[in-house]
C-alpha cells in the first residue's frame, strides 16, 4: 500500500447534483478512509451533496467570482485567453474559469501531491491553474461523457468548441481517466491523444452505504411477492439521459404484458416525461 498523500479533488460545485459530482464525493470519502489527506476543492461550495462529504475530508470553498475577473490571469498564460474568450460569457461556464486564480493560489499554498478534476472545462481550469501556480502537483483529468455526442446534441453553439479546447489543453495532463471504454475511445478520437494514455476506471458507485441501504426493508406494494415485474430507471431528468425513449419502449412492453415502470430522478424534463407517460 502506498504511503498517505495529500490529494485534491476539484469540481465546480455540487449544485448540478449529477453523476460526476456523486462520484467525486464517493472518491473523497474512500480516499480519506484509506488514510490520505483529502481536500475537496469547489469553485463554490454549494449543492445537493455538500452535506454528504465525509467529515474526514476538508472542504475548500474558492468562492469563485465571475469569469471576467480571471482575464488578467488568463492573459499571463500563453495561448489561453484567445480560445477561451467566447466561453467567458456562457452561463454556468463563467464560474469554472473564474475559479482559476483562486485555485492557483490554493495549489501554491497547499501543494497537494495530485489533483483529480472532473468534467471538460473544470479539467481545463485545473490545468491552467497549475500552469499559473508552477507547482509539481500531478493533474489527472476524468471524463464522464461521450464528448462528440454531447457536443453534437448541445443547443449552445459555443459549447461545440469543447473538442478543440480539449485537443489544445488535455495533452498536458499527467493522467486521463474515462468512465468507460466507449468514452475513452471517443476521447482519443476527438482529441488525437493516444488511446494508450487514457485509462478506463468505472464509477465507484457500490459503497458500504449503498449496501446498507439495499438491506433496508421494502414495503411498497409494487415490489410484493407475485406482483408484476418492475422496470427501474434512475438518473437526472434531462435530454441527455433520453428517458423519453424508455417511456415509449415501455409502452410497447405494456401492449404485450403487464409490467410497471419506475423512474427515479429530478430535472428539467420532468413535466415533459409526465405528459409522455400519460399519453
Amino acid at each position: 500500500m502506498q504511503p498517505p498523500r495529500h490529494l485534491c479533488l476539484f469540481v465546480r460545485s455540487l449544485r448540478g447534483g449529477g453523476g460526476a459530482e456523486r462520484v467525486m464525493v464517493n472518491l473523497a470519502g474512500a480516499l480519506a478512509a484509506r488514510g490520505h489527506r483529502v481536500d475537496f476543492v469547489m469553485g463554490q461550495a454549494r449543492g445537493h451533496y455538500v452535506d454528504e462529504i465525509a467529515a474526514s475530508v476538508r472542504v475548500v470553498d474558492l468562492d469563485a467570482p465571475p469569469a471576467l475577473t480571471a482575464v488578467p490571469t488568463l492573459l499571463r498564460i500563453p495561448g489561453a485567453l484567445r480560445p477561451l474568450a467566447p466561453m467567458l460569457l456562457v452561463p454556468g461556464m463563467g464560474r469554472v474559469l473564474g475559479a482559476i486564480p483562486a485555485l492557483a493560489d490554493y495549489l501554491r499554498r497547499e501543494r497537494p501531491a495530485a489533483m483529480l478534476s472532473a468534467l471538460n472545462y473544470v479539467n481545463i481550469a485545473a490545468l491552467l491553474a497549475r500552469r499559473v501556480a508552477r507547482v509539481e502537483t500531478r493533474a489527472v483529468l476524468s471524463v464522464h461523457n461521450h464528448m462528440s455526442a454531447s457536443v453534437d446534441r448541445s443547443a449552445e453553439r459555443r459549447l461545440r468548441a469543447v473538442p478543440r479546447h480539449a485537443r489544445l489543453f488535455f495533452p498536458e495532463a499527467d493522467g486521463l481517466v474515462a468512465v468507460s471504454r466507449g468514452v475513452a475511445d471517443d476521447l482519443a478520437a476527438v482529441t488525437g491523444i493516444a488511446r494508450e494514455r487514457i485509462e478506463t476506471i468505472y464509477n465507484p458507485v457500490v459503497t458500504p452505504d449503498l449496501q446498507q441501504r439495499a438491506r433496508e426493508p421494502l414495503s411498497h406494494p409494487w415490489f410484493a411477492s407475485g406482483a408484476p415485474p418492475v422496470v427501474l430507471g434512475a438518473g437526472k431528468l434531462k435530454k441527455q439521459k433520453d428517458f423519453a425513449t424508455l417511456v415509449k419502449a415501455f409502452a410497447e412492453v405494456r401492449n404485450r404484458r403487464l409490467a410497471r415502470l419506475v423512474i427515479l430522478g429530478e430535472g428539467p424534463r420532468r413535466g415533459a416525461l409526465l405528459g409522455l407517460a400519460r399519453k
